[in-house]
């Protein structure tokens, strides 16, 4: 198959009609991107077909629907405001450099910054490195490919016809697990000072101050912060910011931050940031970044007047001269599940397997009823997709998600989502009602006594 394939591509007629196609005058970018996203999929199902007439084919459909659409390709998504982007997606392997389409990517501080950095769908890669067959690259491959990925880590990787070259920028914590770094692109063109965006010692200055932490692994982790997955909402002047002492108590000889990470903030600049992110329901903390700080702030009527945002020195992990409230997640209804770490505790604790056993054929029966029934295919797709990819009144619009085209092949797609991550993962959804992941905060009040402790949550239908 591999060799067929190969052939065919080496074929000079096909080379020739993608070099015709990518000097096409109207917008030759979206069309070659369209054309080369239905090959890759279609020689993955059909790898014996001929790539000539389905390369014929797939220019005929494509200029088709870009004659029928209003917008290109980037443009023709509606993607509110800077919290979302395209980002080109690599795959370096021991012998290969792997381009795959386009991947639709949260944002960050960084990929926000684009007067500083450029946009993100021409300045960064995101960047994953596996073995040949797509798998991770197990630990016992690393000794021999030592020298491989070091030069990878130094001195990047050339896409494009202009040689332009990408190298390492950083990574966030999750993203070194999966073997995930963002790279980057510096564009030192004098002839075009527009064009110019920061080399990567400006870059890593733009960020932040890190010189009071001399761990490397704690400086890689402070930086780390700026490349986390955030949605924009406001700018917090600093003069609308309180700085307060952190509650400290001591614990057989030790001395404890009882409010480590804990802050509180208005509830003026809670409206704000609702109004922002155009959410109906109230909410009562956030996580948050802001400036160099990071943790959890929770609504306080009392706030001193004329501030908006208290922050403790706990909070604080660097500094910087960002001054726009990014919300990571929000206090909401949030299903928790189990896993095989979970499962292995829980069974220790002498919980018998059948318990386990209902909770999972409660999660098909739950899968099998998203299929069946409208109601609850509604709630599945209220789930799985993002809030901003459907219209904001689509829960009055009555449409029927079973036997839509287009709903139901999502709907088909979270449900093989949520059997792979069972077969993977052993990820088991926990009834709504009987298990919550929740936001911890401190008692700004002093109304708790030792040992006590305050929970509140929204009670959903079954």
């Amino acid at each position: 198959v591999g060799y067929r394939l190969q052939i065919q591509i080496a074929n000079s007629s096909f080379i020739a009609e993608l070099h015709r196609l990518s000097e096409e005058p109207n917008n030759p970018d979206e069309l070659f991107y369209r054309v080369c996203v239905y090959l890759s999929r279609i020689l993955s199902l059909k790898p014996f077909v001929c790539i000539n007439q389905e390369l014929q084919h797939a220019i005929t459909q494509s200029r088709e629907k870009r004659n029928n659409c209003a917008y290109g390709l980037i443009s023709k998504i509606d993607i509110k405001g800077e919290n979302e982007a395209y980002i080109p997606s690599v795959t370096l392997t021991p012998t290969t450099i792997r381009i795959k389409p386009l991947k639709l990517c949260r944002t960050n501080r960084i990929l926000r910054a684009v007067e500083q950095f450029g946009r993100p769908l021409y300045h960064f890669v995101l960047v994953d490195i596996r073995d040949e067959n797509g798998r991770h690259l197990q630990s016992h491959y690393f000794r021999h490919l030592k020298q491989v990925l070091i030069d990878y880590l130094k001195n990047g990787f050339q896409l494009m016809d202009d040689n332009r070259q990408y190298k390492y920028l950083h990574h966030t914590k999750s993203q070194l697990r999966g073997r995930q770094f963002w790279f980057y692109h510096h564009h030192h063109d004098d002839t075009d000072p527009r064009k110019i965006n920061l080399s990567f010692p400006e870059g890593y200055k733009w960020m932040g101050n890190f010189d009071k932490e001399k761990n490397p692994a704690k400086y890689a982790a402070r930086m780390a912060l700026c490349f986390t997955s955030t949605t924009a909402t406001v700018q917090v002047p600093e003069d609308k910011v309180l700085i307060g002492a952190d509650i400290e108590i001591n614990v057989n000889g030790r001395t404890l931050l009882f409010t480590d990470g804990c802050g509180t903030m208005s509830i003026g600049l809670r409206d704000k940031i609702k109004n922002e992110l155009c959410i109906r329901d109230e909410f009562s903390a956030v996580q948050f970044r802001y400036n160099g700080a990071k943790g959890v702030v929770s609504i306080h009527p009392d706030i001193t007047k004329g501030f908006d945002l208290f922050i403790r020195p706990s909070m604080n992990r660097f500094t910087s001269t960002h001054r726009c409230f990014e919300k990571c997640k929000i206090s909401a209804p949030r299903m928790t599940y189990l896993n095989r770490q979970a499962i292995l505790l829980l069974s220790y604790r002498k919980i018998s397997d059948c318990s386990f056993l209902i909770l999972q054929q409660q999660n098909h029966l739950t899968l099998i009823r998203c299929l069946l029934r409208n109601s609850d295919a509604e709630k599945l797709i209220l789930e799985k997709i993002p809030r901003w990819f459907l219209p904001a009144d689509i829960h009055i619009a009555n449409i029927d998600y079973i036997h839509e085209p287009f709903f139901r092949q999502l709907i088909i797609n979270g449900c093989l989502q949520s059997t792979r991550d069972l077969l993977q993962r052993t990820r088991i959804r926990i009834p709504p009602n009987k298990g919550r992941n929740m936001f911890g905060v401190a008692d700004e009040y002093k109304v708790l006594k030792a040992d006590e402790v305050f929970i509140q949550y929204t009670i959903l239908d079954e």
